[in-house]
């Protein structure tokens, strides 16, 4: 029932959204540079903060003189490679900073991986066992793995860090999450004090956590935490339009359905901040997609999740989320649908699906853009109401430029 519920807010569920993408070269380079992209456009930046935790609650021996941290270094990167895991060889990149703290060659190990990493994390950290630092990433849907690791100062060959540690969750991004990091054994060098000097482990041992041995208490030595940071040129963000334009004769008023059958959505496409909606938008001219809506009055002044969908014509289905973030959607994967905000309800709702697009400057000339707004009272997805499949809220772009 659900699922049905879902699909009927647009006329058809897509296939896989690569197989929609499919755009001549230069038309996706244009659409991924102006608007909205199956990769960079839809990256996020997240900030890191690496917070050290050793005091004698780690090391209930006490914390060696000197005790510190060394720089971090590490990736993101896809599900195609890994640097590190529990039960695993130590590679020479990897010894090298356990033993050392050096990052040189787990740095050329990365980067070796060509398409595989989106980028080389490396940041230092002030000197002590409580040291902390802080900065900024990207990733993307495709590349949404950390791996970041630093050495246990003085020691054998103890470190710790995480893992392909994952930033999506239940399809979408995860808000903000910390992570316990407990010490590991690189399983390179012989030593069970806070030493540098030390014989190699021979043969070779394999990467161990050594979380309530040895020195070690089952507290944690450090903490990571990442967070998604909002785009700091959000072209669309989701504020209530004080002027919103006004309904044309009652030709864009759209059906009404879902739960909420007292609701009344109206939208369409204006240009220059025009008050009346247009069936049709010139390519040259910068145009927005708007959808208004009047709650039914029961739902008046209770909290809801908004969601906006958007379908392209030739080029698959989109969600527009929280910061003004576009992602692809299948309508398949109930899981991948989030919302754009949460409010309490107003009389009146105003959402700017498309702010300001130029045809010409985005190569879409021709494109007919199909929005669909919905609101689900308490976030009950059972209780979502929504423009009918049949009517959406339009921008049809013109085919050529008036003044061509």
């Amino acid at each position: 029932m659900l699922r049905n519920r879902i699909r009927k807010i647009c006329d058809s569920v897509p296939g896989t959204f690569m197989n929609k993408f499919i755009l001549p070269a230069t038309a996706a380079l244009l659409f991924i540079v102006g608007w909205v992209s199956v990769a960079n456009a839809q990256s996020v930046t997240y900030q890191a903060t690496f917070e050290g935790k050793w005091t004698t609650a780690v090391s209930p021996g006490g914390v060696p003189g000197g005790a510190h941290f060394t720089t971090l270094i590490g990736a993101v990167h896809n599900s195609q490679v890994t640097f590190w895991s529990n039960g695993g060889t130590a590679s020479p990149g990897m010894e090298s900073m356990a033993e050392l703290g050096l990052t040189g060659a787990l740095r050329n190990e990365i980067e070796s991986t060509g398409s595989d990493v989106l980028a080389t994390l490396q940041q230092g950290i002030s000197s002590g066992g409580t040291a902390s630092a802080t900065f900024e990433f990207s990733a993307s849907p495709t590349h949404s793995l950390v791996t970041l690791v630093t050495m246990v100062a003085p020691s054998p060959d103890w470190f710790t860090g995480v893992s392909g540690f994952s930033l999506r969750e239940n399809g979408g991004w995860i808000g903000s999450r910390t992570v316990d990091l407990f010490p590991y054994d690189a399983g390179t060098e012989d030593g069970e004090g806070f030493s540098l000097s030390n014989l190699p482990t021979s043969p070779q041992g394999v990467i161990t956590r050594i979380r309530g041995m040895g020195k070690f208490s089952n507290e944690p030595i450090a903490t990571l935490t990442f967070t998604l940071q909002t785009p700091p040129d959000d072209p669309d963000p989701p504020v209530d339009d004080p002027d919103p334009p006004v309904d044309d004769g009652g030709l864009f008023e759209l059906d009404t359905a879902g739960a909420a059958s007292g609701a009344v959505f109206s939208g369409g496409a204006t240009i220059d901040g025009g008050m009346s909606y247009l069936e049709e938008v010139p390519s040259s001219e910068p145009a927005d997609l708007i959808v208004s809506f009047r709650p039914a009055a029961a739902d008046v002044g209770r909290e809801a999740d908004i969601y906006v969908i958007l379908k392209l014509s030739e080029h698959g289905y989109f969600q527009k989320i929280s910061g003004g973030l576009w992602l692809p959607l299948n309508l398949a994967e109930l899981e991948e649908l989030r919302p754009f905000s949460r409010k309490i309800l107003d009389e009146r709702e105003t959402i700017t699906v498309v702010d300001g697009l130029v045809g010409d400057v985005a190569n879409m000339a021709g494109v007919t853009i199909d929005a669909h707004v919905a609101y689900a009272v308490g976030g009950n997805l059972a209780d979502l109401t929504y423009n009918d499949e049949s009517t959406p809220a339009r921008m049809r772009i013109a085919e050529v430029s008036p003044n061509e």
